[in-house]
């Protein structure tokens, strides 16, 4: 077989490989036909914002590790001003083990938009196994 041959045949063959990226595995969800991650060491990674009537922003997120040794929440409260996001509050959690929730709230002033946007990391013995990142929509306050 002559090296053409040989080479386009390694092309094909690297073409039908799974894609992944970083520790993440993409596949095709065969239900929906759409491209989702699969996480390595996170199960779930929720979050919630709310602003209610009296101008109180809440902030809710829940880490849940696989495995693991430290989970860590950092999340930021940020306001719409003068053509950019600023962040107007910060809150973190560590905890031990795989799992870690953070439930916070702060009087904010009217006539913004707001926003929340966090981050979730996953540990062990100070090496970041897995990382993902949220950002909720924007609320008119």
């Amino acid at each position: 077989m002559d090296m053409k041959k040989i080479i386009v045949l390694l092309i094909c063959a690297l073409m039908i490989v799974p894609v992944t990226y970083g520790d993440r595995n993409i596949q095709e969800n065969e239900f929906e036909g759409m491209i989702q991650i699969e996480f390595v060491s996170i199960a779930e990674f929720r979050n919630d914002f709310s602003i209610d009537a009296s101008g109180k922003a809440g902030l809710f997120s829940i880490l849940d590790a696989y495995d693991g040794s430290e989970v860590v929440i950092s999340a930021y409260l940020q306001r719409y001003q003068n053509g950019q996001w600023i962040n107007i509050k910060h809150w973190s959690v560590e905890e031990p083990g795989t799992y870690a929730e953070m439930d916070v709230s702060w009087y904010i002033a009217s006539g913004y938009m707001y926003r929340m946007t966090s981050y979730g990391y996953v540990y062990e013995n100070e090496v970041m196994l897995e990382s993902d990142y949220f950002c909720s929509d924007s609320i008119w306050y």
